[in-house]
């Protein structure tokens, strides 16, 4: 064979080779973006985080009674606020370390609090003073006594009184908000930051499943209203516990 056709024969494979790579990489590449964009198509407002159930059904789950206090609500026995964990911050300062929009420095012993920044989720207040923040139970010790509580050991009433686990159970707010509320139900109070309201709801209910609270007639009828609202005002908000 001449040299000439040897060399034709050779370029017009090694240009075939290249023309499969480049369709070969080309596919490749047009599907990893397709899966990309798959991956990247938001969820929407609508869309509940794993493991939480949306506020509407959540909402459905709880017991319905009339409030009972059963014997006489005694709040010296949940006894706040225990250092849980044993490092030597109590659980009010546990909760103001984690909840800081500007994380504190924490010095030991007594776990003192210095150069942090918070900002109150019920009215939108900030604050730079940890002494002006009070650490509110979103189902507040008197309205889960009256709801259930009455009847725990004491062990689980000290347990509700400083649980940190769940981060919609205890939250920093200012006591302006805080005295405002005080054990009101949503029937009673709503904050008035009113983007938080949903929010705030989700941990109520979240808080009364988690520990087995019912909720009254009045409580669940406004509950219901903002589960049902159009197309869901706070109907598909996450509610953890639930």
């Amino acid at each position: 064979m001449r040299p000439w056709k040897t060399f034709r024969t050779a370029g017009t494979a090694l240009l075939a080779l290249i023309l499969v790579a480049v369709v070969w990489t080309r596919s490749e590449r047009e599907e990893a973006v397709s899966r990309a964009g798959e991956r990247m198509v938001p969820a929407g407002p609508a869309a509940v985080e794993s493991g939480t159930v949306p506020f509407a059904e959540a909402v459905e789950r709880l017991t319905v009674a009339a409030e009972s206090e059963g014997k006489p609500y005694e709040r010296e026995r949940f006894r706040l606020y225990q250092d849980v964990d044993g490092d030597g911050c109590d659980a009010r300062r546990e909760v103001l370390i984690t909840q800081a929009v500007t994380p504190p420095s924490v010095r030991q012993p007594g776990c003192e609090l210095s150069g942090g920044e918070w900002v109150s989720p019920y009215d939108g207040k900030r604050s730079t003073d940890p002494g002006e923040l009070q650490i509110d139970h979103v189902v507040a010790l008197k309205e889960a006594w009256e709801s259930g509580a009455w009847e725990w050991e004491s062990a689980r009433l000290v347990e509700y009184g400083s649980f940190l686990e769940d981060p919609g159970h205890l939250v920093a707010v200012s006591g302006e908000s805080n005295s405002a509320k005080g054990h009101a139900d949503p029937a009673e109070w709503l904050p008035s930051n009113e983007a938080y309201v949903c929010r705030y709801l989700a941990d109520w209910v979240g808080v009364k499943l988690r520990w087995g609270l019912s909720a009254d007639e009045r409580e669940m009828r406004v509950l219901r209203s903002f589960a049902e609202a159009g197309s869901g005002e706070c109907g598909r908000e996450p509610v953890r516990g639930g």
